[in-house]
């Protein structure tokens, strides 16, 4: 290989292959020999632009494309390659520049549209006003010459949109409205639901209430219930109380119709909600009695609830009942079973569920419910929810607001009522195995009990998450993975997750390209900030460290990929995706089974830099660059948005952490050590290790003491010789604590297995719902509640031999 590197193609896999190996800067060096020289494959190109994208040095790569063009000349197949480029590295200077070089020798209308919408892109992105400035006429000139101003200019509708977006950028909204209103877009504008969208909010935004009203009355009478129309009529009515008279008998004459549109219920509610408050639980009333069966109908209506009166809330579920006549309908029916749910929701929802006692009765009146509607189940399919099923979520939400109550309480058998809301979830599911619901809060429920992460993993794999919900989806398991259990078995999950952004590197690009050779420009920008969530989420980046953590613990090596700061942060996870019958103002589902803060961007920092001081600094042997970095982890602990979001142990190897650095460079001095030493192991000491400690503390613990030893072993070999006999005596005590601490692990792990069983067992035998609800009502016995002991045994027990070989791994 080192004979031929005269050939390009070697020179580039040679460096693919360090850059891949984590030797990126070898990579980098190596490719840098290219540049003096032509390059005639652009696919060879596209190689070196990745490898120098994945340093952070992709503009660098540029060079290579103008030594291609000036090569090769300037074609029109060279420069569409250069421009897919530019959008591949996101550079949008250059992918101005290239499609200037397409329009100036190859000019064309396509040419002329990519021109000018990366310009509006970099006006959207630009911080620079006077780029943006001159930017903006370059665009508006480009646009009005390809768009022209003549009545006989047929426009497509993504055209229309781009020339739409440019006139509201360059502050030309009047003229886009006054397009938008035009005869030459009326038939785009009717086609089109975001351009009719683009034409409202643009009449609002200059105030022309009367063309908005009348053109939302036109559309709203010729059938277009949609809730763009919807809301213009509303807005209207806020700013101009002479219409209101008029819109309001615009609903009541749609309500009048054998079949009404939700929105148009919804419509009315916001409308009384507004402006005729005396009429608003009349409004609901109508709503949920037409639309009862339908299980949104209960989020529609829950947040207009607060704007009733304190004495039509005391009523409104017995009102409600009467209503919905739930006494003549006969147990046995789906209407009885759509009615009662629907009024449990609002029991819960309003508060009537507010001691021990009625959660008891509440939870009773959900199972009864349950069984009614599993019976008229029997002939669904297999993939579908059972009928009723919400009464289920219903009571597993009322057992952790017990369980809530009673851990504040000191109740040393408060988790007795989670382990029952598992049970209870683990027998409906044999029924309604698809039901993501129910694994979900299984999922939550099993992560709040120490081993229960592969009795979570086992449930979260049954749900068959697609690779693009694993951003949104993945962190209510994987958060804190490695602490929880510290196995290779992780890493598979944690692999699945990056294959998004992989996929995303790999082919958002290339759907953007398309995008722009189809002329869909209204698709580009969608593209483009689908990319940017991706590229800067939040997950990914705690996937990133995730999957260092477990690789370092498992193998005592640092990981080979680059760990980057979650610079721009996008958080996209959803921490509402669970079911909630609550009010917003309350603790969500989610909040409460919660095994530990949330980690954001300050922890990911924390620990980013973390590593980075151990392993590139201190491993290495720059003290200084070590230093730096502790002050800067310490600056960040400081806040009050980091510190919220550590656990104590992860609080304790922080500190730790800075203190190492802090103290590097005195090391390489041979300064005397003693006192700093001295107050780490005080920080050591302050947690102590007994058969109860859970796993994840252990975990965390030995996670701790690897960075130590790590750090000690350096500072032994970079210590002066003639400082070495101080130095060993300054660090011998904490030496002798790291390994009393480690090796207490393993008998203290052995004798924690023993007690699993029998506490597991307490907990069954304390069950909240066995001493509440009458044996026949609950839709499991004591046998079976004896096999899901049995199950999270087997999930404490893989726990703890992953905390075993981690404990073999940590040594000096």
């Amino acid at each position: 290989m080192h004979r031929s590197l005269q050939k390009e193609s070697t020179v580039v896999y040679s460096a693919l292959t360090l850059a891949k190996g984590g030797r990126g800067a070898e990579a980098i060096k190596l490719l840098e020999t290219l540049k003096t020289r032509p390059i005639s494959d652009p696919e060879t190109i596209n190689i070196i632009q990745a490898i120098y994208a994945d340093q952070g040095r992709a503009d660098e790569s540029f060079v290579f494309w103008d030594s291609y063009l000036k090569h090769n000349g300037r074609n029109e197949k060279g420069l569409s390659l250069y421009f897919q480029a530019c959008i591949r590295t996101k550079n949008l200077a250059h992918q101005r520049k290239a499609a200037l070089e397409l329009q100036k020798h190859f000019p064309s209308r396509q040419h002329s549209l990519w021109l000018i919408f990366t310009m509006y892109l970099i006006c959207m992105k630009s911080e620079n006003p006077t780029e943006v400035s001159l930017l903006k006429q370059l665009m508006l000139r480009s646009a009005d010459k390809v768009f022209g101003e003549g009545e006989d200019t047929v426009f497509e509708n993504e055209e229309l949109h781009l020339y739409v977006d440019v006139l509201k950028v360059a502050g030309k909204g009047d003229v886009a409205l006054k397009l938008l209103s035009s005869d030459r877009a009326s038939e785009c504008v009717k086609s089109d639901a975001d351009l009719l969208l683009k034409k409202l909010n643009l009449m609002r935004e200059f105030a022309q209430w009367d063309s908005l009203f009348t053109t939302a009355k036109s559309l709203f009478e010729s059938g277009n219930l949609d809730w763009k129309v919807c809301s213009a009529l509303l807005d209207c009515a806020k700013n101009d109380e002479n219409v209101r008279s008029t819109v309001l008998s615009l609903i009541k004459e749609k309500l009048s119709a054998s079949k009404v549109e939700r929105n148009i219920y919804l419509l009315h509610i916001e409308f009384t909600k507004l402006f005729a408050k005396d009429e608003l639980l009349d409004s609901i009333f109508t709503y949920i009695k037409k639309q009862y069966v339908k299980p949104i109908v209960f989020d529609d209506v829950k947040g207009t609830l607060k704007e009733l009166t304190s004495e039509q809330r005391l009523g409104f579920v017995s009102t409600l009942s009467n209503i919905l006549e739930l006494a003549a309908d006969k147990e046995n029916t789906l209407s009885y079973v759509y009615k009662t749910v629907l009024l449990l929701k609002f029991r819960y929802f309003l508060g009537e569920i507010s001691s021990t006692e009625a959660r008891k009765q509440f939870i009773s009146d959900c199972l009864d419910v349950y069984q009614i509607g599993s019976d008229l189940s029997k002939d669904l399919l297999p993939t579908d929810f059972s009928y009723g099923y919400e009464s289920i979520l219903l009571a597993v939400h009322t057992l952790v607001d017990e369980y809530t109550e009673q851990k504040a309480a000191g109740n040393a058998y408060c988790q007795s009522v989670l382990f029952d809301a598992i049970v209870l979830l683990e027998k409906v599911l044999e029924k309604s195995y698809h039901n993501y619901h129910f694994k979900l809060l299984l999922v939550r429920l099993y992560l709040m009990f120490d081993g229960g992460f592969p009795a979570a993993m086992f449930v979260y794999d049954t749900m068959s998450i697609k690779q693009v919900q694993n951003d949104t989806l993945a962190h209510h398991l994987l958060t804190r993975a490695t602490s929880l259990y510290p196995s290779y078995n992780i890493q598979s999950k944690l692999n699945d997750c990056m294959k998004l952004y992989s996929a995303n590197e790999l082919e958002t690009p290339e759907m953007i390209f398309d995008a722009y050779q189809r002329g869909a420009y209204s698709q580009i920008e969608d593209f483009v900030a689908f990319r940017s969530r991706l590229d800067h989420s939040t997950w990914k980046s705690l996937t990133l460290l995730e999957r260092a953590r477990i690789h370092y613990l498992s193998s005592n090596k640092a990981p080979k990929e680059y760990l980057p700061r979650c610079s721009n942060p996008k958080d996209n996870r959803d921490i509402r995706v669970m079911v909630s019958f609550t009010d917003e103002n309350k603790p969500t589902i989610d909040e409460l089974l919660r095994n530990a803060p949330q980690p954001g961007t300050p922890w990911i920092h924390l620990f980013v830099d973390g590593h980075t001081l151990v392993q590139d600094h201190i491993v290495q042997g720059d003290y200084n660059k070590a230093k730096s970095a502790a002050e800067a982890m310490q600056t960040l602990l400081d806040t009050a948005d980091a510190k919220a979001q550590l656990t104590p142990e992860e609080l304790r190897h922080v500190k730790v952490l800075i203190q190492l650095g802090m103290m590097a460079p005195s090391v390489k001095a041979g300064e005397n050590l003693s006192d700093s030493f001295n107050a780490i192991l005080e920080q050591l000491k302050t947690e102590t290790y007994t058969p109860n400690t859970p796993y994840v503390i252990f975990s965390k613990e030995l996670e701790t003491m690897n960075d130590l030893i790590t750090c000690l072993n350096s500072f032994t070999y970079h210590s002066p010789s003639s400082g070495k006999k101080a130095y060993n005596a300054s660090v011998r005590a904490l030496r002798d604590h790291i390994l009393a601490k480690i090796s207490s692990v393993s008998g203290l792990i052995k004798q924690k297995k023993k007690q699993t069983r029998k506490h597991l067992l307490d907990i069954l035998s304390h069950s909240f719902l066995s001493s509440s609800i009458a044996q026949e009502k609950l839709p499991y016995n004591r046998d079976y509640g004896r096999q899901i002991v049995d199950n999270a045994l087997n999930s404490s027990h893989l726990v703890g031999d992953a905390v075993a070989k981690v404990q073999k791994v940590v040594h000096f």
